[in-house]
């Protein structure tokens, strides 16, 4: 985004702004977070670029991420997680990459003995509806986790987790034509 310019002959200056992250209609925001807060149920939100999360996404409306074709990555384990769906909000993501690059082993001194940090890709409340929709989900300990009453639907996606795709109780799971589940 150009926002001026000083002729500076035979140079020109030109300052610009920082590039936003994601997009409502024709309105650009500056990150992820402030998008998906102005949201409104049924918005769709539009990832501009490829993204790091300094701090985990919530979300709680009926909206649908388009990643277009864009990678969210998640790169400090205190986070926990990347996103979460709460409030019982319906949400689909589609188009992109969810890249969750943390989980490791440490030593438990209360136990005598190592122990995963735990990182979830996607952890969607109890009463969520989550689709995934041509999204690619790579990495976090369990791609997908929930222990209370989600629906979760995988469209032709892909999760590849560092240790197990999927951890759900009284949940249901639809698993659709061209989803692969890979788990290590």
């Amino acid at each position: 985004v150009t926002l001026g310019f000083v002729d500076c002959s035979p140079f020109t200056a030109v300052y610009k702004a920082s590039e936003p992250e994601a997009m409502i209609g024709y309105t650009t925001y500056n990150t992820i977070h402030d998008a998906v807060g102005a949201a409104k149920d049924g918005d769709v939100v539009v990832l501009l670029k490829d993204i790091e999360l300094t701090y985990f996404l919530i979300i709680d409306k009926n909206i649908t991420l388009d990643l277009d074709n864009h990678t969210i990555e998640h790169k400090d384990y205190s986070l926990g997680y990347m996103i979460s769906v709460d409030d019982g909000a319906t949400v689909t993501v589609k188009n992109g990459t969810l890249q969750d690059d943390w989980y490791y082993w440490y030593w438990d001194n209360s136990t005598n003995d190592w122990n995963w940090y735990y990182t979830y890709t996607v952890l969607p409340s109890p009463d969520a509806n989550l689709t995934l929709e041509n999204v690619n989900v790579q990495g976090g300990y369990y791609c997908i986790y929930q222990d209370d009453g989600v629906n979760i639907t995988l469209n032709n996606s892909t999760l590849t987790p560092n240790r197990s795709a999927i951890l759900l109780y009284d949940s249901t799971l639809t698993i659709n034509e061209g989803t692969t589940i890979n788990s290590s």
